[in-house]
């Protein structure tokens, strides 16, 4: 079956925008690295929550003494849950898929899941509340043991991929349900009751007719700001070029549509790796992060997989007119056509949607630019940190910060301008 997309206008690429000088009249008025709790394990183990304020972690101890807790990052406050051994076994780390945890919007609370499909066991979706102290299983089962094909117990379902709506009253998972065979089967996007348990299906994952197992194939899962709309990243275990790719799924009627198709992805990806290359790519789209206003869709696409520099990039989706276009690279020193010295790594929207805050990975120097550190440090400033006007690709340098080892593709832009970006906290102002 194919999926005719007459209303999207294929790609502008856009690498390196120029320079503005008035680029939203944003600035850093503050920056100071986020640091580390006393009893987190490591830096890229934390979780940024929306509000830019807080962090989330596992505090490092024995499993059968475990607890999660939340840290503000300017007193370094921390509020901590114990969990119990029946919560998921496995240690909350950012993932750039199957992630096991998605915050409140109102970042009070976090709900988790283990990752099944990494591990193979049980799942229940499970609620941290910081505010109350509290924990609650929001979908027992029963069952807490490994997951063994056609040796599980019917009627298990498993949750991934837990995403808070808008309003904080539905998490949204990919959901699979054990069959009668004890085996992995067919997999919904589904809407659970943030306070009940009570579980909706939305539909199916589309997939080949002839599947019978597409458990854990969506990567990423958003709302739409609105709460409407869920955007998902499809990538089957084996890649279905016909299926793969980004969609967009109606909350009310579970009408679904194709954004960006597996090829649309390799055709972004020649203008980073060259034509060749990016035919042989293990390619996948997410994650994926909506505009505040609702109408645009920010993803990356390439090959995660890969620790060369140049295989992934940052794209901006335009739900409207369905036009994709990258977001813009600095011109390095020894760039050449098919292979870029510096690659987006996080990103976040301005609270108005008309500005994306870049962080780039950098190998060599920006021709004719000075690197500016935003804050006094020792290390080497290998992080550029740039302020991109969406509508145009225009990009202003607002300075540079020194490499620290966080998770990638997390970011953060608060209402309140308060920004966690690339392990560091910044507060933003418009003049």
């Amino acid at each position: 079956m194919k999926h005719a997309l007459p209303w999207l206008v294929v790609l502008v690429i856009s690498f390196g925008g120029a320079v503005s000088a008035q680029n939203g009249g944003w600035e850093v008025t503050s920056a100071a690295p986020v640091s580390l709790p006393e009893d987190a394990e490591l830096l890229h183990h934390l979780f940024y929550a929306p509000d830019g304020l807080h962090v989330v972690y596992e505090a490092d101890g024995e499993i059968e003494d475990r607890a999660i807790c939340r840290t503000a990052i300017m007193t370094g406050a921390a509020t901590c849950v114990d969990v119990s051994r029946e919560f998921p076994r496995g240690r909350l780390i950012p993932e750039l898929y199957f992630s096991p945890l998605g915050w409140s919007p109102d970042s009070t609370k976090v709900a988790v899941v283990d990752q099944a499909y990494r591990y193979y066991r049980d799942s229940d979706l499970w609620v941290i509340d910081f505010e109350a102290g509290t924990t609650a299983n929001l979908t027992d089962d029963d069952y807490d043991d490994n997951l063994m094909p056609g040796n599980t117990q019917p009627g298990v379902a498993i949750e991934t991929q837990p995403t808070w709506s808008p309003d904080g009253s539905q998490i949204a998972v990919e959901r699979m349900v054990i069959d009668e065979d004890g085996g992995l089967g067919l997999a919904t996007l589904s809407l659970v009751d943030a306070v009940t348990g009570e579980v909706r299906d939305l539909g199916r994952l589309p997939s080949p007719p002839d599947y019978e197992m597409d458990a854990g194939s969506v990567l990423d899962l958003a709302w739409s700001p609105d709460g409407t709309q869920l955007a998902f990243t499809l990538r089957h275990m084996r890649l279905e070029p016909e299926y793969d790719g980004i969609w967009l799924m109606d909350v009310a009627s579970g009408q679904i549509r194709q954004l960006l198709t597996v090829g649309q992805a390799v055709e972004l990806m020649k203008s980073y790796t060259g034509e060749a290359e990016a035919e042989n790519l293990f390619l996948a789209a997410a994650p994926l992060v909506w505009s505040p206003d609702g109408s645009r869709l920010l993803f990356w696409a390439g090959d995660p997989t890969s620790f060369a520099p140049g295989i992934i990039g940052a794209f901006v989706l335009d739900l409207e007119t369905g036009e994709v276009t990258s977001v813009p690279l600095p011109d390095m020193i020894g760039d050449l056509p098919d292979w870029r010295q510096a690659w987006p790594v996080q990103a976040a929207w301005s609270p108005d949607s008309a500005y994306l805050l870049v962080s780039y990975r950098l190998i060599s120097s920006v021709e004719g630019e000075e690197p500016l550190p935003l804050i006094e440090s020792e290390e080497t400033l290998e992080v550029s940190l740039r302020l991109v006007e969406v509508a145009t690709g225009e990009s202003r340098l607002l300075g540079y910060l020194p490499l620290i080892p966080m998770a990638d593709y997390q970011a953060i832009w608060a209402p309140t301008g308060d920004v966690v970006i690339d392990g560091h906290h910044l507060e933003m102002s418009q003049g």
